[in-house]
């Protein structure tokens, strides 16, 4: 067991000690949230994480929402994360609530990290950025039961990112309080026929109607299967039977199992500036293991160089710990950093987001080749030496140029692909 060092002391504390070993290792995994815009995705997680009902009028979405211009728009403008706890209580499962995250980790038996992302068009960046990022299991896409064209654009193009980046969906059909029984036949109706589809991957839908069918196709996502059930976050239905799948459904990126043996590599998803503790690094453990003391060789900085680092301070689920490794969501306070030269003297050398810490010296590479395909439907051609995109790497989100392209099947140089066409 690797130990770890929380603010309590006492029996608390050797007790959180051991339960990050266990739970966090083989009952966290990560969830995100997608739909079009006023499908509910941040009433949903707020009422989910609270264990409270909605009063129709944003009450649950207030408990979560980061900014005031999104309380104020009803519509999510950034990514934030969210942690619901649950507990086996007689034959269901409920959501564990406290003050801190350090009382839901102990009273809870499985843990779920929520990401809620933005819908709207407008922030269609953020939200590949998002769905990119935090190495996800699985993904919650919500469609409004109420709307009569409920596969909408969005929709759409939240699933098809999905299937291309292989996490395995489920539907949620929200607002049922507010859909009469015939247009929410309608809308399953038509969200069957895209999952069907072929552009989609022909998916076999499942509706669940009882915790039966839960318990039958909790382990079957890994296929083609995509579950499908009914909610309202205002009287409460189907909320049940979604705390019992998410409970249910197994880890599917083993990182502390497959990846902790591997050199360490933490991936800087924000940066903080907090007062009295300065600056902080919020991000994810892709592999290896870190402890208390270690080096770290944090870039790329402004002027793409890599500077070496101790971190102050090191926080899992708001709790100071000693040790981190693959899988875990972390929080580095590290210490401040020389100002740069030249046009950066006055500002600080941190870059905004994409960084990666290392024990291990390394070097910064601005080319890399990779695997080209266009699905069928792309309305882009890429064009050798002419082809600018903004590539979403992991963390890192960067505008990026073809600079060579070559057949894979005959090894022929490419000046064009189209949809359909593989090149790397």
């Amino acid at each position: 067991m690797h130990s770890s060092t929380s603010l309590k002391v006492g029996r608390d504390s050797l007790f959180l000690s051991h339960y990050y070993d266990s739970t966090f290792d083989s009952s966290l995994f990560f969830q995100k949230s997608l739909g079009n815009v006023d499908s509910g995705k941040s009433t949903l997680i707020g009422s989910l994480v609270s264990a409270t009902l909605d009063d129709g009028r944003g009450m649950a979405r207030s408990k979560i929402i980061k900014h005031k211009h999104e309380l104020n728009t009803g519509r999510t403008s950034s990514i934030s994360t969210h942690l619901l706890g649950l507990v086996r209580n007689q034959e269901q499962y409920q959501a564990v609530t406290g003050s801190s995250y350090q009382d839901i980790v102990l009273n809870s038996d499985r843990l779920v990290t929520l990401m809620d992302l933005a819908g709207h068009e407008k922030y269609l960046k953020t939200t590949v950025s998002g769905l990119s990022r935090g190495m996800c299991d699985y993904a919650l896409v919500l469609v409004n039961a109420g709307q009569s064209s409920a596969v909408t654009n969005m929709t759409l193009n939240h699933l098809q990112l999905c299937m291309h980046l292989n996490i395995p969906v489920i539907v949620v059909f929200t607002k049922s309080d507010r859909s009469s029984k015939h247009v929410f036949q309608d809308t399953k109706q038509e969200v069957v026929r895209k999952l069907k589809g072929k552009e989609l991957g022909e998916k076999k839908p499942f509706m669940l109607k009882n915790l039966n069918d839960v318990k039958l196709v909790h382990n079957k996502l890994g296929s083609n299967l995509v579950p499908m059930l009914l909610t309202s976050c205002l009287n409460g239905e189907g909320l049940d039977l979604l705390r019992e799948l998410l409970a249910l459904l197994p880890q599917r990126r083993l990182h502390a199992k497959k990846q902790r043996d591997k050199p360490f590599e933490y991936l800087v998803e924000d940066i903080y500036q907090v007062p009295g503790v300065g600056t902080v690094l919020s991000g994810f453990v892709a592999h290896g293991e870190w402890k208390r003391g270690d080096p770290l060789y944090l870039g790329p900085l402004k002027d793409d160089s890599v500077t070496r680092l101790v971190p102050k301070s090191v926080h899992v689920a708001q709790t100071l710990v000693d040790t981190v490794w693959a899988g875990h969501s972390v929080c580095f306070a590290i210490p401040k950093l020389p100002r740069g030269h030249g046009r950066h003297r006055k500002k600080s050398l941190l870059a905004e987001k994409g960084m990666v810490a290392k024990t291990e010296p390394w070097t910064l590479a601005k080319t890399f080749e990779a695997n080209i395909y266009l699905p069928l439907g792309a309305s882009v051609t890429v064009h050798c030496g002419k082809f600018d995109a903004c590539l979403h790497l992991l963390n890192n989100k960067q505008s990026a140029k073809v600079i060579a392209m070559r057949d894979v099947r005959f090894g022929t140089d490419l000046d064009v692909i189209r949809q359909g066409n593989v090149a790397r």
